[in-house]
């Protein structure tokens, strides 16, 4: 069951950058924060009237911390897709797991393996790499641009330690719970901050088919669909293990930035790419391969 919902949400999680990207670029980017979270909210808001979620009492510090780095992760993601490609926009994800690592030993004491530094640091070293690359060669149909990679290595930090603060409050709310939550308060920052950026010509004018089914896709599955089940995971297995869901997507999201944007791997993102993945499966697999070779 945890591998299904694991091949479910890697799917969805997969199609967001591009859909991200597509009403970034058709609507201001705090027009569609707005519009998409507030159409969430009001989609889950008879569930959270019904079960008495919306009281002040279900807002502990621990609760808000986490929305607001839901929110921190949401608008730098929106803000950076503009300025780099679908596909590096994953790759960069790709530290997920071991930022993980890190923030679970300082935050809820995970423990935090020798394997598991060395392997950030190699990890690092990849990203580092593709952020040369695209200030060397900014080019948004591959390496991107370094403001972009900037924002999107931002916007992971603020995923990460989400991850680690949603299994750290799992034990006190449930996974629709968190979500409803982490989808009102960024409403609420994106309704503060898009009067002073609004764009009128970007709304109605702007809006048609096309548009409109990508806004009702990015509400109830990029958005409700695929953060639900990423609660759901964390229910289920560890923070690393879900985090680990970066590697299922960055498959689909390749498919569909080349499909839709006709983006493409250059050298530099596949070894850049290799040097992250290195990272992260020798410090997720050193202790076993270790163990087994050992015994052999």
């Amino acid at each position: 069951m945890t591998l299904f919902l694991l091949l479910l949400a890697a799917v969805a999680g997969g199609l967001n950058p591009a859909v991200v990207k597509y009403l970034a670029n058709q609507f201001s980017p705090f027009t569609f924060i707005t519009l998409r979270f507030v159409l969430a909210v009001l989609v889950l808001l008879p569930i959270a009237y019904k079960r008495k979620w919306i009281k002040w009492k279900n807002f502990n510090k621990e609760m808000l911390i986490t929305n607001i780095l839901f929110a921190g992760n949401t608008i730098i993601f929106t803000l950076g897709i503009k300025y780099t490609s679908v596909i590096v926009s994953q790759v960069v994800y790709l530290m997920t797991p071991l930022l993980v690592a890190v923030i679970g030993f300082l935050i809820i004491k995970e423990k935090l393996t020798k394997i598991q530094f060395i392997g950030l640091i190699i990890s690092l070293a990849g990203t580092g790499f593709i952020l040369e690359s695209s200030f060397k060669s900014p080019d948004l149909l591959s390496n991107g641009t370094l403001l972009g990679n900037l924002l999107m290595a931002a916007a992971d930090l603020c995923w990460a330690i989400y991850l680690v603060m949603s299994k750290k409050i799992g034990k006190s709310y449930t996974p629709l719970q968190i979500i409803f939550n982490s989808f009102a308060v960024t409403a609420l920052i994106a309704i503060v901050i898009s009067p002073f950026l609004f764009d009128p010509t970007k709304i109605i004018g702007d809006i048609n088919l096309l548009s409109a089914s990508a806004l009702i896709f990015a509400v109830l599955v990029s958005s409700i669909g695929f953060f639900f089940l990423y609660q759901v995971l964390l229910t289920k297995t560890s923070v690393f293990t879900t985090s680990l869901l970066s590697y299922l997507t960055v498959g689909t999201t390749t498919l569909f930035g080349a499909l839709f944007y006709k983006e493409h791997l250059t050298p530099n993102i596949i070894f850049g790419c290799l040097l992250v993945s290195f990272g992260v499966i020798f410090a997720a697999t050193y202790k076993h391969a270790y163990s087994f070779i050992k015994n052999k």
